[in-house]
């Protein structure tokens, strides 16, 4: 059992809290703790027998642990770093594996280790990217379906303002569906390997401003940007990207505030987060909820649903040599998600 130091959750406090495999590793990448469904998924008869061992001496049986001179290696080139995502390899014939492994810091040198079968997985994703896309559709088809019979069935009886206002109601539902069809159209796209996006210096803040040319929130959120260095990626695609984060954010809180825009840069990169007061997204389920086919149930895993447009920026910022991720608000209190793209 890990003693408890500062800064550091209790390893039997983390596994007992998570309902998934999880493995508790130290510094050294030894096991400290792992659960019952850990030990299911790597074939072993109890938790037990993962405690103390090397963490690929549990998921490969190799012997070798820290020595290991072998590229691949997840333990020695860096895989199972906090804040990696992974896949390996566990087990041979019959009872071989692919597992997905999520690494999160847990504090003073000690993570959690998350582990899914591959392929079940990716059964579970699709079924869950499916419940996405009905609950992305409903809200417009609703508003579009019942407004259009209302106009159909007695049009005349309103005046020509209200006909206005419901056919720009109309028009806004029929855009986000359209958005909608162009965001699962990007994820394809990326699976298939068809994602063609230029290389070339961009500004963010332009890029942001281009993409929300018809929100009235854009000029505002675009001053946070203001000032960065460039970077190198495709124009639309970082738009659409920042834009989906900002969308994700007003999502989270349906609509009722504004989302809060920071950047920063360093020698390499470019970072710009998304803050909003909505739920928060517990760390186990971070990684999953921005996989193109991995988003979160809301009712079933977390208060917090994670929108397609998060999802789509994830694949963009990848596509561009960056990545998205989420961590904890200010103070603690809500989210932020973030867009990190290379410097020009």
């Amino acid at each position: 059992m890990a003693a408890r130091a500062s800064g550091v959750v209790p390893a039997s406090a983390v596994v007992a809290a998570v309902p998934v495999a999880v493995l508790v590793l130290d510094a050294e990448h030894r096991v400290v703790e792992g659960n019952a469904a850990a030990a299911s998924l790597l074939g072993r008869r109890a938790p037990a027998g993962l405690s103390g061992r090397h963490v690929c001496a549990v998921l490969s049986g190799c012997r070798r642990g820290a020595a290991c001179p072998h590229p691949s290696c997840p333990a020695a080139n860096g895989q199972l770093d906090a804040g990696r995502r992974t896949v390996v390899g566990t087990g041979t014939g019959r009872r071989a594996r692919t597992l997905t492994a999520h690494s999160a810091a847990l504090g003073a040198g000690v993570r959690l280790l998350t582990l899914r079968d591959r392929g079940a997985e990716r059964a579970e994703a699709r079924r869950d990217l499916l419940a996405m896309v009905v609950h992305d559709l409903r809200s417009p088809l609703t508003v579009v379906m019942s407004h259009a019979d209302l106009l159909a069935s007695g049009g005349e009886d309103f005046d020509s303002a209200t006909r206005s206002e419901m056919a720009a109601d109309i028009l806004s539902s029929v855009l986000r569906l359209d958005r909608l069809i162009n965001d699962l159209a990007v994820i394809g796209d990326a699976d298939a390997g068809m994602l063609a996006l230029d290389d070339v210096p961009i500004d963010l803040a332009a890029a942001l401003r281009t993409t929300l040319s018809d929100d009235p929130a854009a000029p505002g959120l675009a001053t946070a940007l203001e000032g960065l260095p460039p970077v190198r990626g495709d124009l639309r695609a970082a738009g659409r990207a920042l834009a989906g984060l900002v969308r994700n954010a007003r999502n989270a809180v349906a609509g009722a505030a504004e989302p809060r825009l920071s950047a920063r840069s360093d020698a390499r990169w470019v970072t710009v987060t998304v803050s909003d007061d909505g739920p928060a997204l517990p760390e186990p389920e971070r990684a999953a909820a921005l996989e193109p086919f991995g988003r979160l149930s809301g009712g079933r895993r977390s208060r917090r649903v994670t929108s397609l447009s998060a999802v789509v920026a994830r694949v963009l910022a990848e596509a561009m040599g960056g990545t998205v991720g989420a961590s904890d608000g200010v103070a603690g209190d809500g989210c932020a998600f973030w867009l990190r793209l290379p410097r020009a």
